[in-house]
């Protein structure tokens, strides 16, 4: 059975290393939002947000 798409746009793999404290604090924050919201939250889920989140904070969008 295939993964289901959880990402509407083109995507690309990228390989990470971070430190096992980072990656265990990650794992921590999914297994909470999993308890919160009643769904699997998957630790590349929580990786995404902050990416997300980081390049909302520090990137200006150009108006138009």
């Amino acid at each position: 059975m295939p993964r289901p798409r959880t990402i509407c746009e083109p995507t690309r793999s990228y390989n990470l290393l971070i430190p096992a404290s980072d990656l265990d604090t990650v794992y921590t924050l999914s297994v909470k939002q999993t308890k919160e919201t009643g769904r699997h939250v998957t630790m590349a889920e929580v990786i995404r947000k902050a990416v997300r989140l980081y390049l909302a904070r520090n990137t200006k969008k150009e108006k138009l």
